[in-house]
């Protein structure tokens, strides 16, 4: 029973141990700093925005666009900053009211945004600077999801003994390739047998000489 007690002891510290360090691992890689600059892209959607009164309207965005400005609108390591803090302040209050009166679509961030460099890239650009980089971040692991996911359904545990090689090729034509409708057996079939001899077609090759 003492015995018992000590591993159970071990065990509880091994954890205790092993989550403080994941915990502590993860602050690092991620830090709070970064995760809230991530989110105040998303003030650039002005998604909500429609919900606001007029009277609150000078106001909204204006504690998210603070943190952009921050992150982006001061040098940091002798680097000239990326935009300019008070004329994108300007812009943002310009922004907000244009979108009212033109009533551009805000439920597509991109689409919003190549609107409005397509049509007013002289009015935004630092704005336009700023949607660029929340483009490009990756905000969701969707994609990396379904990557996971049709891993899964092609290696198997039947078919655990999948090389490397050939589960990435199997996923890509999974993922990238054209549904199976459009798929040119015969065509896959003559291919695959030119890569090398294969021992079943020169099987079936004998019988049907036979």
């Amino acid at each position: 029973m003492k015995y018992k007690t000590q591993q159970q002891a071990a065990v509880k510290t091994t954890m205790t141990t092993f989550l403080r360090r994941l915990i502590q691992n993860l602050n690092t890689r991620f830090p709070q700093d970064s995760l809230t600059v991530v989110s105040s892209f998303d003030v650039l959607g002005f998604r909500d925005m429609a919900f606001v009164v007029e009277d609150d309207l000078p106001s909204y965005g204006e504690e998210k666009l603070n943190v952009l400005i921050s992150q982006y609108g001061n040098p940091r390591d002798d680097m000239h900053p990326l935009i300019d803090s008070k004329s994108t302040k300007q812009e943002f209050d310009l922004l907000k009211r244009f979108l009212l009166q033109q009533k551009y679509p805000r439920y597509s961030f991109p689409r919003l945004w190549k609107i409005i460099d397509g049509c007013h890239r002289d009015l935004f650009p630092n704005l336009l600077k700023l949607a660029c980089i929340g483009l490009t971040l990756p905000v969701q692991t969707a994609i990396c999801e379904r990557g996971f996911s049709n891993q899964n359904m092609i290696k198997t545990s039947h078919r655990n003994r999948l090389g490397e090689k050939t589960l990435k090729e199997l996923m890509i034509i999974s993922i990238e390739g054209p549904p199976v409708s459009k798929f040119d057996a015969p065509k896959a079939l003559e291919e695959f047998k030119t890569k090398k001899q294969r021992r079943v077609f020169q099987k079936f090759s004998r019988l049907s000489n036979q």
